[in-house]
């Protein structure tokens, strides 16, 4: 199994090493620090990605991992290297929903760790339960976990006042991250999850805004003229129109209209020009993802005259 685990990790490398000699992922080293003034501690489970989460570039901020996200000294001494000599500005303490940590049972933790561990765990007193959650810290509420982490951080008085520590909350299953003050206020972890798809909801209409906001960016507004904007907003209700006039395929060629149908091809011909150039804008954006719904456009079947 660890062989196998190797091999891939080097195809891996060797993918990424011809990747580089392409030019499609360019090694850039910019000075000796991050690129934004940040340091996350999140949890070391492999669905947390920071960069994938935030849309960040290798280089962009410093991540620390651990079991939980937990302070201990030894992320303490990270931090404190990240600040006084990379000067950080902003600790994050990035949590998640369903950690691995509220599940662990620790009894049946002790009957798989070796005799070592055992004695290393147990060195400081009799109690088995007390001196294994002493040196796991397993927690019940991720919530609270995360505000217990910001406030170690906090006490220990080890950092500039311009330095901010603050928690964030990760939703693995959704993709959504919820800042403190959404979710700070709950004192209850039920009470959080009762109103958490209320709190989701919130977020939904305000990325209606934000993406109305890069509207223009989205679609390639800014690259197309401002004549074409006007026939943009006007082919929908137009082509709508018309086809409410061919409804019923089926319908008798007495009904038809030449002069509506010319019309049509006008205009299906000048929003194939503008729909054409808006595709291939669109086709370089990767986020977000937007469905735009299909329009249906019915054609008379023209039915030929058997008078001969």
């Amino acid at each position: 199994m660890t062989d196998n685990i190797m091999e891939k990790l080097i195809e891996g490398n060797n993918k990424y090493q011809w990747k580089i000699k392409q030019d499609l992922e360019p090694i850039e080293i910019k000075g000796k620090g991050p690129k934004y003034p940040v340091l996350f501690l999140t949890c070391m489970d492999s669905k947390i990605d920071i960069h994938r989460i935030f849309q960040l570039s290798p280089g962009d901020a410093f991540v620390l991992r651990n079991a939980g996200n937990l302070y201990t000294k030894d992320t303490l001494r990270s931090a404190l290297i990240a600040v006084y000599e990379y000067n950080v500005k902003s600790i994050i303490i990035l949590g998640h929903l369903d950690c691995g940590m509220k599940k662990v049972n620790l009894m049946k933790l002790k009957d798989k760790l070796n005799i070592t561990s055992l004695k290393m765990i147990m060195s400081q007193g009799t109690n088995v339960f007390l001196e294994f959650q002493k040196f796991f810290k397993t927690f019940v509420d991720e919530i609270k976990n995360i505000m217990y982490q910001v406030e170690k951080f906090q006490e220990t008085k080890f950092f500039p006042a311009d330095v901010k520590i603050m928690g964030m909350l990760y939703d693995p299953s959704t993709g959504w991250i919820l800042q403190d003050s959404e979710f700070s206020r709950y004192s209850i972890y039920e009470n959080f999850m009762r109103d958490y798809k209320k709190i989701i909801e919130n977020k939904k209409y305000k990325m209606i805004d934000y993406i109305e906001s890069i509207e223009s960016e989205i679609l390639g507004i800014k690259d197309i003229k401002p004549a074409e904007k006007i026939e943009i907003t006007k082919i929908g209700p137009q082509l709508a129109k018309i086809s409410e006039t061919f409804e019923h395929p089926e319908q008798e060629i007495t009904n038809f209209n030449p002069h509506q149908y010319g019309e049509f091809q006008d205009l299906f011909e000048k929003s194939s020009e503008i729909i054409e150039k808006t595709i291939k804008m669109v086709s370089k954006i990767k986020t977000p993802k937007i469905s735009v719904p299909k329009v249906k456009v019915y054609i008379p079947k023209v039915r030929k005259s058997n008078d001969n």
